[in-house]
């Protein structure tokens, strides 16, 4: 695993680094994701700012859900899945009011914008 140093907060809120392997490739990828927290859950938006397709770590995130994430200091195992229904539509409207400009997101694309939950295993 690389070691980076804890990011910084955003306007937007905190900062998580994602570590998860390639769909197809199985290569170790690493992301840095604005988060928002629902309990003891983790969750993070495949928006792409609003770009007409999903990005590949929604993809790498569906085909190989334990994955790690670096919160501040902590590295925690977790499991992801995605959030649909009514979760779906809850933990958007958080986002919306968290950072207006996602609600933006979602009318400039023609998909819906895939929430991803990511649960600490065990």
């Amino acid at each position: 695993m690389i070691a980076f140093p804890p990011p910084p907060a955003t306007a937007r809120g905190a900062l998580l680094v994602l570590h998860h392997a390639g769909a197809g490739t199985g290569k170790d990828r690493v992301n840095p994701l604005a988060y928002n927290r629902d309990g003891d859950r983790y969750v993070v938006f495949a928006s792409e700012a609003g770009a007409p397709t999903n990005p590949d770590r929604y993809h790498n995130l569906k085909a190989h859900p334990n994955l790690s994430i670096e919160v501040g200091t902590d590295t925690i195992d977790v499991v992801a899945a995605e959030a649909t229904g009514q979760e779906r539509d809850r933990l958007c409207d958080a986002q919306v009011e968290r950072s207006p400009s996602f609600a933006g997101y979602q009318a400039k694309t023609g998909r819906t914008i895939p929430v991803m939950v990511l649960t600490p295993a065990g």
